[in-house]
């Protein structure tokens, strides 16, 4: 299952703590990489390398390590997905998909996106970007989320429990 880190303010943390949690996190979610940068841009890649050197230098708001739990192993299926309100990320699987494509992309097309996400956030967590709201964008979460560090964290399991500690 996939992690996502959502900064709390524009604070960041020690580039040690960075390090431990990119490479905790990593290991076990080596299937993409997605981000909204400060400005409001979103990016992604399969390109560890690339993903490591913008998430060691923390100007993202939204940070997505991808487990291809549904969907291929694909740049274009890795997260953040365009929807009504600007950018969806997922983590949790909310169903399989015969397509190809990673359930979170069918979800960021739902005609009523924010009653899916309350229908399914039981066992799932997403994070919405608002774009309209530049320049400070609004990011709603949904579902249960773990509080640390200053950022907001999807998934403990991936996350060791002494960087959480700190």
């Amino acid at each position: 299952m996939c992690q996502i880190f959502v900064k709390k303010d524009s604070s960041h943390v020690g580039r040690e703590i960075a390090e431990k949690l990119f490479d905790d996190t990593y290991v076990q979610n080596p299937d993409g990489f997605g981000w909204v940068c400060c400005q409001g841009d979103a990016h992604k890649t399969l390109s560890a390398e690339l993903a490591k050197e913008v998430f060691l230098a923390q100007d993202w708001e939204i940070f997505h390590f991808r487990k291809a739990t549904t969907g291929k192993i694909l740049k274009e299926n890795c997260h953040p997905f365009e929807c009504e309100k600007g950018y969806l990320f997922h983590n949790g699987t909310a169903f399989e998909t015969q397509c190809g494509a990673p359930d979170s992309a069918i979800i960021a097309k739902s005609a009523d996106l924010l009653a899916e996400i309350d229908r399914l956030s039981e066992s799932n967590r997403f994070a919405v970007y608002h774009k309209k709201q530049l320049p400070r964008p609004l990011i709603t979460l949904h579902g249960s989320w773990l509080d640390g560090f200053n950022w907001w964290v999807a998934n403990a399991k991936y996350t060791s429990q002494e960087v959480l500690s700190l």
